[in-house]
């Protein structure tokens, strides 16, 4: 049987996070909570860890002009599924985070279908510190996006950096 990092104390930090992300993409968060709450107090390392691999890997691309209906004024985020963009729904005049999930070639249908599930689960959400899903698509060359509310505030990496 495949060893929990998070039961093996021999497992170092990152392989434990390693593995709650992992868990968190085939879609339980129940490994990542218990790496959160697991009282050993590295907190702050784990946040550390964290914010580390969302810098390491936000390197700014091209921003593009439009993405559907949408004119992108700026890229306001980006993650490990997908880059976020602050952009105008042109019928509308609604400015929104427009949410573009990356392409990960084999692996495209697991992430489609976390993607789907975020969509859904968002559509069905009522709640004022919730923002609101307001359009879903695919974009021309295929790729899947969401807009959203546009909410102000840090940065999962400005937020966790602060520990």
């Amino acid at each position: 049987m495949h060893a929990n990092p998070n039961d093996d104390p021999s497992f170092d930090l990152p392989d434990r996070v390693e593995h709650a992300l992992h868990s968190f993409w085939q879609g339980s968060s129940r490994e990542f909570d218990r790496l959160l709450s697991d009282g050993n107090g590295d907190d702050s390392a784990v946040c550390g860890l964290l914010a580390g691999l969302i810098d390491e890997h936000a390197h700014v691309l091209e921003v593009p002009d439009r993405i559907g209906d949408y004119a992108i004024a700026q890229q306001i985020g980006r993650g490990g599924m997908a880059t976020v963009y602050e952009a105008k729904q042109e019928r509308t005049g609604r400015i929104v985070a427009l949410k573009l999930i990356r392409r990960w070639g084999t692996t495209d249908r697991a992430r489609f279908r976390i993607f789907r599930r975020e969509v859904d689960r968002l559509a069905r959400l009522k709640h004022p510190a919730i923002a609101t899903l307001y359009d879903a698509g695919i974009t021309d060359d295929g790729q899947h996006y969401f807009a959203m509310e546009l909410a102000g505030g840090l940065t999962l990496a400005e937020y966790m950096a602060r520990g």
